[in-house]
């Protein structure tokens, strides 16, 4: 994830999540937004990003120089860069854009944001239903049988392109929502109209 993608994520879950991060608010609550924020980038979220980076962590809780977590600061590990993402944090009118990128000194303190709620990839979708295989006797009577009578009709020789037909009938059928009979009609209607035949 880039630090461009992490404020975009930044806004959508604050815009989503209804957080307010101006004059009225703590900074106990912009910390619990950010480490939020920065925990869907290191951990995951189903919603907000399905591609867990675990170079990215929030900057300095107890640390040896006593510092208060940053409420805006997310870190790249571990090469210690750095960018405040949420300018005027604090104030109103406050944006979410990233600064110019610096490196953290060494008296401050990366850290590990806490798995936040709904944490994790996306679990693997459900696959839909299989739709039953009619039986190689329903492909022979439905399509074989009038396919080969049509091109006779026609004067013609089933070739290569004749599995154009099943094809389509099956696609129709799986990807379209028509059942097997009335995608069968229709590629009938079809192969008849290509052959020069009236319809049915």
């Amino acid at each position: 994830m880039t630090i461009e993608q992490l404020v975009s994520m930044a806004k959508r879950i604050h815009d989503g999540e209804g957080w307010h991060l101006g004059a009225s608010s703590t900074r106990a609550q912009r910390n619990a937004f950010f480490e939020r924020v920065v925990g869907c980038a290191h951990w995951g979220h189903p919603v907000y990003n399905l591609m867990p980076d675990p170079q990215w962590h929030c900057k300095d809780p107890d640390g040896p120089g006593g510092r208060p977590m940053s409420d805006d600061v997310a870190v790249m590990m571990p090469s210690r860069q750095a960018w405040d993402c949420v300018q005027g944090a604090g104030a109103d009118g406050y944006r979410f854009e990233a600064s110019e990128p610096f490196v953290l000194p060494a008296d401050q303190f990366p850290f590990v944001p806490a798995k936040p709620d709904g944490s994790g990839t996306a679990p693997a979708p459900t696959p839909p239903a299989s739709k039953p295989y009619p039986g190689d006797a329903y492909f022979v009577s439905a399509i074989g049988v009038p396919l080969e009578a049509d091109y006779a009709l026609a004067g013609q020789r089933l070739n290569a392109g004749s599995a154009t037909w099943f094809a389509r009938t099956i696609w129709r059928h799986v990807n379209e929502g028509m059942t097997m009979d009335a995608s069968v009609a229709q590629s009938r209607k079809e192969w008849r109209a290509a052959l020069g035949l009236p319809p049915l």
